[in-house]
C-alpha cells in the first residue's frame, strides 16, 4: 500500500556503512528450510555526525514498538528493561575512565528493520515488494552494483547496496539504505546495552518526548547534558548488527506462515531465553521441553484475551508472570496468581494421581516423564498410535503432540480454569478492585504508574531497585552523585514511590469493599462507615489475601477438588456440566461471599478469630480453633492443598447423586484423619508441657484431652457449615495400624 504522497524523491534518507551477510540454512540440493536472514554489521556512536543521530533516532527496544496487547503471551515476558541496572551498573561502566575499566567489550547490539504502516508507527506484516536488481557500474568498469530494494522509488524501506567484481561480492562500498518514515529498528537482543546508549543520545537531545519512552525518562535524568559532555562521546561505539528478511513481502506461498513481525519475534524470543540466570517462574513459563509449561501457556494465553467484551474482571495483570527467584508468594500488588500457582495445578491434573483424604501431596521418587495419565485425561488414548504414546513424554514429544496436547487442554481445562479465577469471590473481588484501580489512572493520566503497575513484569522491581540504589550513592556521598540535582531526582523518585503506596491502598480498599459487596444493608452500615471497612476486619481481609486465597495450596485445592470428583465420577472432565460448574462453585461463594453477620463472623472464625460487631465497635480476637489449629498445623506448603481440599468437601453439597456420594465418602474419611490428627497433636502437646511420655499417660488426662479436642473440631465445624455438628467420640481413637492419613511434618513455609 503506498503513501498518500511519493515521487521520484528516494525515501531512503539513512545510509549505514558496514559488512553485508545473509543467513538461511539449505540442503545439498540448494532447497532452502528456512527464510533469508540479510544483515549489515555496523556500529553506534554518540558521535555528532549526522547520520549516527538518524540512526540512534530510529532504534528503539521492544517495549516501545509493540504495544502489549500485540504481542503473543510467549513475547511478554521478554520485552522488560531493568532501567535500575542501566542507568546506574551499565552507563557508568560506558563512562568509566578509571584504571578499572581497561579493557571493555560488548557483543553486537541486535535490531531488526521493522516495515511500518503508511503515516503511522505501527509495524506492518510484510515489507513492501522487494526487487533485486543487479546493473553494471556506470564508474567502475567490471564491477557491478547489486541492490535489494523493499518499495518502489520514494516508498522505499529499506535497500542493500553492494558491489560485486563476478559474482563476488566486495566490502568496500557496501551500504544498507533505511528510509526512517516507512521503518524501524527494533531491538531484539542487547536491550540493555542498547539502552544505555540511547539514554545518553536522548538526554543530549530531548529525546523522551514520545509516549512509549516518556515513562521511563525518570530513571535518566541522573545523567545530565552537561555530565555527558565531558566525556570523548566519538569513542563510545558499539557494534550493530540490522537484519531484515528480504523474502517477507507477501510473495511466499500460503502455506509458510510467517511475515515480518513474526519473523522478529520469533528472532527476540529465540535470543533472549536464555540470556540471563531466570528465576524459577520464568523457567516453567518459557521452558519449550516441558508438556505443563505448554498447556500453563495455553491458559495464560486465553487469560491475556480477556477483555471489555469477556463477562469476567480477570485480566492477564491479575497473574505474577515473573515471581522474584524461587518465591511463591505474590509480590505483585495487582496479582492474585503467579505462573508457579497454576503450573502446580496443571502439573497435577495432568500428571498427577488423585488427592485421598488430607495426605501431603509431595512429590515422591523420581519426576513423572511418562504420559499416559494425561493422555488419559485429555481423552486421547484411543486417538494416539501406541508409538506415539510411548516415544513421547513430558520434556521430549513432538510438534505434532504438543499442538495435540494443547488443542485438548484448552477445550477441556482451561475454559474451568477460567471460571473458577473468574467466579470465585474473593478472586473476582479482586480482579474488579484492579480493574477500577487501572481505570482510575488512565483517567487521570498517569501514565507511570499505569505502566509500573500494569503494563510489564518486574517493573515494580526495576523502580525499587532504582531507588535503593540511587538513596544509597546520594547516602554515601559518592562523587558527582550528592548534588541538589540528584538529591531532587531522589525526591521525585520517592514521592512516586509514596503515590504507588497510595494507589495500591485505595485498591485494597476497594478490595475489601467487594469482597462485602454482599451484605445486607444493616449490617454494611456497621462494619462500613466512611466508605471504608473498619479497620479490624479490612485487616483480617488483607490476611485472608495474603495467607489463604493467594496461595498456591488454596487455589490448587479449588480447581482440583472439582476436576477431580468430576473425572472419579463420570471417567473424564469433559463430562462436566455448566450445572455441576455452578453448582460448585456457589457451595464454596456460601461461605467466601458473606451475606449476613453470622456468615461473616463465620468466615473470619475459620481463618482468624472471633469477631464481634456491635452498634458501637469492631473487635477481633485473633485465635482460638481456626483452620490451622485444627486442620493444617505448622508451615504452608503448596504440597498441602488436600487440607483445602477437606475445607471445601465440608461445604459441596451436590445434588447429583454420583458426586454426592463420593464427596460424602470422602468427607467422611477426612474427618476421621483430621480428628485422629488432633487429638495426636494435642496429646504430644500435654505429655511435651508435662514431661511425661505418651505410654505414662493416665486414662482420664487422655479422656479430657480427647473431649478438648473433639470441642475444638466441633467449634470449626460449626463456623464451616454454620450449623452445630455433633462428632462421635470415638472418631479420636488411634485408627488401626496407627495411621490417620494426615501429614503434619510440614517445615517450609509456602513463601520459600
Amino acid at each position: 500500500m503506498a503513501t498518500l504522497i511519493s515521487g521520484g524523491t528516494s525515501a531512503l534518507d539513512v545510509h549505514l556503512d558496514g559488512t553485508i551477510g545473509t543467513f538461511r540454512v539449505s540442503t545439498e540440493d540448494g532447497r532452502s528450510a528456512g527464510v533469508e536472514v540479510r544483515y549489515l554489521l555496523t556500529h553506534v556512536t554518540l558521535s555528532e555526525k549526522q547520520g549516527q543521530a538518524k540512526l540512534l533516532s530510529m532504534l528503539a527496544p521492544v517495549r516501545e514498538v509493540f504495544d502489549l496487547k500485540q504481542l503473543d503471551f510467549d513475547e511478554i515476558m521478554q520485552r522488560d528493561i531493568e532501567d535500575s541496572r542501566v542507568s546506574l551498573e551499565l552507563i557508568p561502566y560506558l563512562l568509566d575512565t578509571s584504571t578499572s575499566g581497561l579493557i571493555k567489550l560488548f557483543p553486537p547490539i541486535v535490531a531488526v528493520a521493522l516495515p511500518l504502516k503508511p503515516n503511522s508507527r505501527v509495524p506492518a506484516q510484510y515489507y513492501r515488494k522487494v526487487e533485486r536488481t543487479c546493473e553494471d557500474s556506470k564508474d567502475h568498469q567490471g564491477i557491478k552494483e547489486q541492490r535489494i530494494t523493499a518499495g518502489a522509488k520514494g516508498e522505499e524501506q529499506f535497500q542493500f547496496f553492494q558491489n560485486l567484481r563476478g559474482d563476488t561480492p566486495l566490502s568496500e562500498g557496501a551500504q544498507l539504505r533505511l528510509a526512517r518514515d516507512n521503518c524501524t529498528l527494533a531491538i531484539v537482543d542487547g536491550q540493555h546495552r542498547a539502552m544505555a546508549l540511547l539514554a545518553l543520545y536522548r538526554n543530549l537531545t530531548g529525546g523522551w518526548a514520545e509516549a512509549t519512552r516518556s515513562p521511563y525518562e525518570r530513571y535518566y535524568k541522573v545523567w545530565p547534558d552537561k555530565e555527558i559532555r565531558s566525556y570523548d562521546l566519538s569513542s563510545l561505539q558499539l557494534p550493530v548488527l540490522i537484519c531484515t528478511f528480504p523474502e517477507l513481502d507477501g510473495s511466499l506461498s500460503d502455506d509458510i506462515d510467517m511475515d515480518v513481525v513474526r519473523a522478529a519475534r520469533r528472532v527476540f524470543l529465540t535470543l533472549n531465553k536464555t540470556a540471563k540466570s531466570v528465576s524459577d517462574s520464568r523457567n516453567k513459563l518459557l521452558n519449550d521441553q516441558d508438556i505443563v509449561a505448554e498447556c500453563l501457556r495455553a491458559t495464560l494465553s486465553h487469560i491475556k484475551g480477556l477483555d471489555v467484551k469477556d463477562a469476567t474482571a480477570l485480566r492477564i495483570w491479575n497473574v505474577e508472570l515473573d515471581q522474584e527467584r524461587d518465591r511463591v508468594k505474590i509480590a505483585s500488588d495487582v496479582a492474585f496468581t503467579g505462573v508457579s500457582h497454576l503450573y502446580h495445578l496443571t502439573d497435577h491434573l495432568l500428571m498427577g494421581y488423585h488427592a485421598h483424604g488430607i495426605e501431603s501431596r509431595g512429590k515422591v521418587g523420581a519426576p513423572k516423564k511418562k504420559l499416559d495419565l494425561a493422555y488419559e485425561r485429555l481423552g486421547l488414548k484411543d486417538e494416539l498410535t501406541q508409538e506415539q504414546r510411548e516415544i513421547n513424554n513430558k520434556s521430549n514429544y513432538s510438534d505434532e503432540i504438543k499442538d495435540i496436547v494443547r488443542k485438548r487442554w484448552s477445550e477441556l481445562y482451561t475454559p474451568i480454569i477460567d471460571s473458577f479465577l473468574s467466579a470465585v469471590h474473593p478472586f473476582d473481588a479482586f480482579a474488579r478492585a484492579t480493574i477500577k484501580l487501572n481505570h482510575a489512572l488512565v483517567e487521570k493520566r498517569d501514565a507511570e504508574l499505569e505502566k509500573m503497575l500494569f503494563d510489564g513484569q518486574a517493573t515494580v522491581r526495576t523502580f525499587d531497585a532504582f531507588r535503593e540504589g540511587l538513596a544509597r550513592r546520594v547516602g554515601d556521598n559518592e562523587l558527582n552523585w550528592d548534588t541538589p540535582e540528584i538529591r531532587e531526582a531522589l525526591e521525585r523518585v520517592n514521592a512516586v514511590m509514596s503515590s504507588r503506596k497510595a494507589r495500591v491502598e485505595e485498591m485494597k480498599v476497594s478490595r475489601a469493599l467487594f469482597f462485602l459487596n454482599s451484605l445486607t444493608p444493616k449490617v454494611e452500615k456497621k462494619v462500613i462507615i466512611d466508605g471504608e471497612v473498619v479497620k479490624p476486619l479490612r485487616d483480617a481481609i488483607d490476611r485472608l489475601y495474603e495467607n489463604v486465597f493467594s496461595t498456591v495450596a488454596f487455589q490448587t485445592s479449588v480447581v482440583c477438588t472439582y476436576v477431580e470428583a468430576i473425572e472419579r465420577v463420570f471417567g473424564s472432565i469433559d463430562k462436566s456440566t455448566p450445572e455441576l460448574l455452578t453448582e460448585y462453585i456457589d457451595a464454596l461463594n456460601s461461605f467466601l461471599c458473606p451475606k449476613t453477620l453470622e456468615d461473616l463472623k463465620s468466615l473470619i472464625r475459620v481463618f482468624e478469630g472471633e469477631l464481634s460487631v456491635d452498634e458501637e465497635s469492631v473487635k477481633l480476637v485473633l485465635g482460638g480453633p481456626t483452620f490451622r489449629k485444627v486442620v493444617l498445623p505448622g508451615e504452608l506448603q503448596p504440597a498441602e492443598w488436600p487440607k483445602y481440599r477437606y475445607l471445601i468437601l465440608e461445604l459441596w453439597r451436590s445434588t447429583d447423586e454420583g458426586v454426592k456420594g463420593l464427596v460424602d465418602q470422602d468427607r467422611d474419611h477426612c474427618r476421621q484423619a483430621v480428628a485422629q490428627s488432633l487429638m495426636r497433636r494435642q496429646v504430644a502437646e500435654y505429655c511435651d508441657e508435662h514431661r511425661i511420655a505418651d505410654v505414662d499417660l493416665a486414662d482420664d488426662a487422655r479422656a479430657a484431652i480427647r473431649d478438648k479436642a473433639k470441642a475444638s473440631y466441633q467449634e470449626f465445624l460449626n463456623g464451616v457449615v454454620r450449623k452445630k455438628v455433633t462428632l462421635p467420640i470415638l472418631m479420636f481413637d488411634p485408627a488401626p495400624g496407627g495411621g490417620d492419613g494426615s501429614s503434619d511434618d510440614a517445615d517450609a513455609e509456602e513463601v520459600e
